[in-house]
């Protein structure tokens, strides 16, 4: 039986509103037998972040990217091409993006993947997407959305 493999992406290292539920759904998930993989911002000197709470639950997380809240496409030239590392060594079959950065970088990783994993996008905000942008990063890079 194959058990899915599951990539995690959050693009913040605070622990702030989002942080506590996606933070719940991984350990939820690594706890029923999922194949988890959590990567998220990295801040080393914060007291408050979400590293120290996914060490507590004692996640399985994977360092690496920067994955900052906000998009500057210079500087998540670096995370796009780890991220592509990534999915053509590990094979996720599915790559859950938490927050609007982590989905443009997924989007963006995979062009050149030929067997490309389903992409699930969650956002935070209570009215959903907002925006041209998000309209066409939905449409063409997500196999589903999650609103909370």
């Amino acid at each position: 039986m194959h058990t899915m493999k599951l990539l995690h992406l959050f693009s913040n290292w605070r622990w702030t509103g989002p942080a506590e539920p996606v933070t719940n759904l991984v350990s939820s998930l690594h706890n029923s037998g999922w194949d988890i993989t959590f990567s998220f911002g990295q801040e080393l000197r914060a007291k408050s972040s979400i590293l120290r709470h996914a060490l507590e639950l004692e996640l399985p997380i994977r360092t690496g990217l920067r994955l900052q809240k906000h998009s500057d496409l210079l500087k998540n030239y670096h995370d796009i091409q780890h991220l592509r590392q990534w999915l053509n060594n590990h094979h996720f079959d599915i790559v859950h993006a938490h927050l609007r950065n982590a989905h443009l970088i997924t989007a963006l990783a995979m062009r050149p993947i030929t067997k490309k994993p389903l992409v699930i996008r969650s956002c935070y905000a209570s009215e959903g997407p907002l925006g041209l942008r998000e309209k066409l990063l939905l449409k063409h890079n997500t196999d589903g959305l999650i609103v909370i």
